[in-house]
């Protein structure tokens, strides 16, 4: 839902122009908290059998096919606030539904293990039916207002994975696409001549991108704490309720 904040709140200070390079670095920025909260783990993931590497590729297929198609058509939705209240409102539902679909799962493992949870280490444990369901969902969080972590949380937790290698996977799934998207940009800014980047100071990339790395820290240990008490309900009625007051401004 970031990228659906950061449109909300350029309309709101009455900023115009292109940011697209802007907003992926602000993703690139919070990638680097993704990067030094789960290094280990990412070491990790670069060693035999390089299961979970496969499946972080195969995942981001989806994502690079509609990102390709919004490169190619180009569409308003993307940089406008007006249809915003409908993405906003769809994430409130998924992130609504995962916590109940979350909490069933953990109580039918309890059921099957005499009471106790299984406790996954890590997102070794995704399948491959874990990884396609969290990759298309990853295709739909394009959107601005759509959250993508929530998103591709959602799809795992749909097909029965469990919630914290899930959420893991989720991370991982981040970097191929926050960086190709960044170096697609990059192209394209260097096509023009970098005049969108020269709209915005130098010092305005630093400081957003180094407040977005903070608070990505932040976000990112705190998330974690709520996916392993599948507590999504309080971001799904702020969800609802951002939707319904953008409905409210620019509908009614």
């Amino acid at each position: 839902s970031s990228s659906g904040h950061l449109v909300l709140l350029r309309e709101i200070m009455g900023i115009e122009g292109d940011f697209m390079l802007f907003d992926i670095m602000l993703h690139v920025a919070t990638l680097l908290a993704v990067f030094i909260v789960f290094f280990k783990d990412i070491i990790a993931l670069f060693k035999p059998p390089f299961k979970t590497i496969g499946f972080i590729i195969l995942a981001s297929v989806p994502a690079v096919i509609t990102g390709l198609i919004y490169k190619l058509v180009g569409v308003e939705i993307f940089e406008s606030a007006k249809y915003i209240c409908f993405f906003f409102l769809f994430s409130a539902i998924i992130m609504f539904f995962a916590e109940f679909i979350s909490k069933r799962i953990e109580r039918s493992r309890a059921d099957g293990l005499g009471g106790e949870t299984a406790v996954s280490a890590g997102a070794e444990n995704v399948n491959l039916k874990t990884a396609l369901c969290m990759g298309l969902m990853q295709s739909v969080a394009i959107f601005p207002g759509i959250t993508r972590s929530g998103s591709t949380i959602f799809g795992g937790l749909a097909a029965k994975g469990d919630r914290n290698s899930v959420a893991k996977f989720s991370f991982f799934m981040s970097i191929p696409v926050i960086l190709g998207a960044a170096f697609l940009e990059i192209l394209s800014a260097a096509k023009d001549g970098f005049g969108a980047v020269a709209a915005v100071p130098w010092y305005c990339y630093l400081t957003g991108m180094a407040v977005a790395f903070l608070s990505g820290l932040f976000a990112i240990k705190f998330m974690m704490r709520l996916i392993s008490k599948a507590n999504f309900k309080w971001f799904s009625l702020y969800l609802a309720i951002l939707s319904i007051v953008t409905f409210a401004v620019y509908f009614i």
